[in-house]
């Protein structure tokens, strides 16, 4: 069940908004959209990865719940998995796996339920999550060969930027649509965390060191991680990582007709 709650009120007064009687396993949440107008409700069936996906216009009941809600079921079945991204005006998008197992980013407008359109596609690599930044900015983190990858979109689908990082996971992100700029943690086998800022003013989108884990006792530029691949016995691209100390220059001193190397 969902309830309204008026801060400072007693429980007891709180307003049933949605409830599914006839329906034990299935439980709900919500979020209120990124302009603030709709309140996304998801419905879910245990824990099962699948999710309905209702919508509530918040202003046709002034931000005030009386009763149950009035809801659009935009997604009234369970068959895939489906999170809210952004909207902008009744044009939604969401991040879902609905016959794209690697997930892709969809949209759709609330006047035209039936009209689905992709904005970046399933491709080859597993699309981990999609957050909006700066208002119609798409964020997409992306698992490739075992790192992750991040891009920015637009909300037309286009390309815009690779954010440069070596082979390591993205362990956290933080960013808003009325923010110019994000957040996101980097850890690898030879970076024990580090937090960087982009700045989404610049079409360069460039990024820099906000915070560091330093260590005592170690100095991890000495070290390096190298992605590589083997192919195994069915002739699939394997990849592995190797990491180790980095290799210093060979210093080659010709004096006469003796040859001095020093490393």
């Amino acid at each position: 069940k969902m309830f309204y709650h008026r801060l400072g009120s007693e429980q007891s007064t709180d307003i049933l908004c949605v409830e599914f009687p006839d329906e034990p396993h299935w439980i709900s949440n919500s979020e209120v959209s990124d302009c603030g107008r709709y309140l996304i409700v998801y419905v879910r069936k245990g824990c099962d990865p699948v999710n309905k996906i209702w919508i509530h216009d918040i202003d046709q009941t002034k931000g005030i719940a009386e009763g149950p809600l009035a809801v659009t079921k935009l997604i009234d079945h369970f068959n895939a998995s489906y999170d809210y991204v952004t909207n902008d005006g009744t044009r939604f998008y969401f991040h879902t796996n609905e016959n794209a197992p690697r997930y892709r980013v969809a949209s759709v407008d609330l006047a035209d339920p039936g009209n689905w359109m992709d904005v970046i596609p399933e491709c080859g690599h597993l699309l981990d999550w999609t957050a909006c930044v700066k208002k119609d900015l798409l964020v997409t983190c992306y698992l490739e060969h075992c790192v992750n990858t991040l891009y920015i979109y637009n909300l037309k689908g286009e390309k815009l930027h690779q954010i440069p990082l070596l082979p390591g996971s993205v362990v956290g992100y933080s960013g808003k649509p009325k923010d110019d700029f994000m957040f996101f943690k980097f850890t690898s086998y030879t970076t024990p965390g580090v937090i960087y800022h982009v700045d989404l003013s610049s079409d360069q989108f460039p990024s820099k060191v906000y915070k560091e884990t330093s260590l005592t006792g170690i100095d991890l530029n000495d070290f390096e991680t190298k992605q590589i691949f083997f192919k195994s016995k069915d002739g699939t691209q394997v990849p592995m990582f190797v990491t180790h100390r980095k290799v210093r220059p060979l210093l080659e001193i010709k004096v006469g007709e003796n040859l001095w190397s020093h490393s």
